[in-house]
C-alpha cells in the first residue's frame, strides 16, 4: 500500500485545513521543503493539492508544483482547479504521475468520459462526501449525489481509480470511515486511495487490511502524531 504525504498548497505556503474550512488554516512553511523532507524520509508519492486552484477553479501555483516535480524524486498526484480539458493537459505537461479530477466530475460528464478513455492510467477522481453525499468545489458546495450511486457511475464510465475523503474527519484525526472504505472495496471495483482523519499508525494497518491501494497523510505528519517511517513500514508489512 503506498502512503502518500500532503502537501497542500495555499498563498505559497504549505497548510492544513480543518474539514475544509478555509478559515481554519494552518500554515507550516515552504511546500517544496515539506515535500522534499517527506522524500528524504523514505516516501515514492506525493499528494499535492492546489487550494487556491480548488477555490478560483483553475490551477493556481503551477510554478510551485513545477519546482517541486523537479526537485523531488517522487511520483506526484496534483489536484486542485482541474476543470477543464487545458488545464489537465497544463499539469500533464509538468511532469506529474496522475492528477485529480473532483468539481468536473460532476459537472462536466462528457470531460469525465474523454479523460477516463484518453488518461485512464492518470485519472484520479476525488470523491469528497459530507455525511452520504458529495461535495464540490473544494468542498465549499454540497450536492445531492449520493456517494453511492456515484461510484456506480464512475464505474460505468470506466474511472479506474479514486480518492475518498470524508470530509467530517479531515484534519481533525479520528480516523478514517472504516464502514465506507469497506463498501468501496468490496462492493467496487475502484481502486481506493483513503485520505481524511489518518491518526496513528492503527489506521494505515486497518485500510490495508481491508484492500486500499494507498493513505493520504496530512496534518497527522506536519503535528508529528505519525511518524512517516514508521508509516511507510506498516504498509510493506
Amino acid at each position: 500500500m503506498d502512503i502518500m504525504p500532503a502537501v497542500d498548497i495555499r498563498g505559497g505556503n504549505a497548510v492544513r485545513l480543518v474539514q475544509g474550512n478555509y478559515d481554519k488554516e494552518t500554515v507550516f512553511g515552504s511546500p517544496k521543503h515539506f515535500a522534499q523532507e517527506w522524500v528524504r524520509q523514505g516516501t515514492s508519492h506525493l499528494h499535492l493539492v492546489d487550494l487556491d486552484g480548488a477555490k478560483a477553479g483553475y490551477p493556481v501555483n503551477l510554478e510551485l508544483v513545477n519546482d517541486i516535480v523537479n526537485h523531488c524524486d517522487a511520483k506526484v498526484q496534483l489536484g486542485g482547479g482541474l476543470r477543464s480539458l487545458e488545464s489537465i493537459k497544463s499539469v500533464v505537461d509538468l511532469g506529474v504521475s496522475r492528477f485529480i479530477v473532483g468539481t468536473a466530475a460532476i459537472s462536466d460528464r462528457e470531460l469525465l468520459q474523454l479523460l477516463a478513455k484518453e488518461y485512464a492510467a492518470e485519472l484520479v477522481v476525488s470523491v469528497d462526501i459530507r455525511g452520504e453525499f458529495i461535495s464540490v468545489s473544494g468542498w465549499l458546495e454540497d450536492t445531492t449525489i449520493k456517494a453511492v450511486d456515484f461510484f456506480a457511475e464512475l464505474e460505468e464510465v470506466g474511472v479506474q481509480r479514486i480518492i475518498y475523503t470524508d470530509i467530517e474527519r479531515d484534519g481533525v484525526a479520528i480516523g478514517p470511515n472504516l464502514e465506507m472504505c469497506q463498501y468501496i472495496t468490496s462492493q467496487t471495483e475502484l481502486s481506493l486511495i483513503v485520505a481524511g482523519g489518518i491518526s496513528d499508525i492503527r489506521d494505515i494497518l486497518e485500510l490495508k487490511s481491508i484492500g486500499a491501494e494507498g493513505v493520504i497523510i496530512g496534518r497527522a505528519l506536519y503535528t508529528g502524531d505519525v511518524d512517516l517511517s514508521e508509516a511507510l513500514e506498516a504498509a510493506k508489512g
